[in-house]
C-alpha cells in the first residue's frame, strides 16, 4: 500500500512538472521576443524593413508563429513603436487544450 501511495505521489509531481514546463515555454518565448523587440527598436535598426525582418528571424528562432498582419510598426519622433500579437495553443497530454494570447507594445 505504501508503494502505491508513493507511486501516485510521484505521478502527480511528474504531471505538475510537465504541465508547468508546457505552460512555461510560451511565456518564456513571449518575454524573450518582447525584450529583443525593445532592444531592436531602441538601439539597433532604424530601417522599417530591416526591423521587421530581424523581428521575424528572432521569432522563428524562438518558435513563435508570427504573421505579417500581427506586427504593426509606426514611425514616431525619431524612432519606432512596435505592436506585436499572436496566439499559441497549449496541449497537455491531449486531454487539456488552452489558447494563450500574447501581445506587447515597445518603443516610443
Amino acid at each position: 500500500m505504501r508503494t502505491l501511495k508513493r507511486l501516485i505521489c510521484l505521478l502527480v509531481i511528474a504531471l505538475l512538472g510537465y504541465s508547468g514546463f508546457i505552460f512555461g515555454m510560451p511565456y518564456y518565448r513571449y518575454f524573450a521576443l518582447r525584450s529583443d523587440a525593445a532592444d531592436m527598436v531602441r538601439f539597433e535598426v532604424k530601417d522599417e524593413e530591416k526591423l521587421k525582418n530581424r523581428l521575424f528571424e528572432r521569432a522563428q528562432r524562438l518558435g513563435v508563429q508570427l504573421e505579417e498582419e500581427n506586427v504593426r510598426l509606426q514611425r514616431m519622433n525619431g524612432g519606432y513603436r512596435m505592436e506585436v500579437s499572436w496566439s499559441e495553443t497549449v496541449n497537455v497530454l491531449n486531454i487539456y487544450n488552452r489558447e494563450l494570447y500574447f501581445n506587447f507594445k515597445v518603443g516610443k
